[in-house]
């Protein structure tokens, strides 16, 4: 039953979990590319959300720069952005989020990025739903 459960929660009808870029943001200096991707288990799961950062001469390069699970940026509205502040720090920000799993730094390339996690940051211009959703 648990079993069960477990795989019901992480995969949709298909046993697919669907994982999508949604958002791509360059640094100041144009070295580095933050890459957003959502992922979907299907209804009964909330998103999740997985950020990558590739150096923009190799982006077969990617470093994992975090997770987030049931992230909202609003009343209605599931995800989060992500800011340059720097070349070399990037702001993550949202209202809430379930889990978080975001390192303070990460090494991409020859350049050290610091992360800053800034929970409690409505967005009340994002579209409601899912990230992915409101692309089109």
């Amino acid at each position: 039953m648990i079993a069960s459960t477990l795989m019901l929660t992480a995969c949709d009808l298909t046993g697919e979990v669907s994982r999508d870029e949604i958002a791509a943001v360059i640094s100041p200096d144009g070295a580095t590319r933050a890459v957003l991707f959502e992922t979907n288990g299907g209804a009964t799961t909330a998103f999740g959300y997985e950020i990558e950062l590739q150096p923009t001469q190799d982006t077969n390069e990617a470093v994992a720069a975090g997770e987030l699970h049931g992230a909202s940026r609003s009343g209605c509205s599931w995800g989060l952005n992500l800011h340059w502040l720097s070349p070399t720090e990037l702001a993550v920000e949202f209202m809430e989020a379930d889990r978080t799993a975001i390192p303070e730094q990460v090494q991409v390339g020859a350049k050290s990025v610091t992360l800053m996690e800034r929970s409690g940051v409505p967005d009340e211009a994002a579209p409601c739903g899912g990230m992915l959703a409101n692309l089109g």
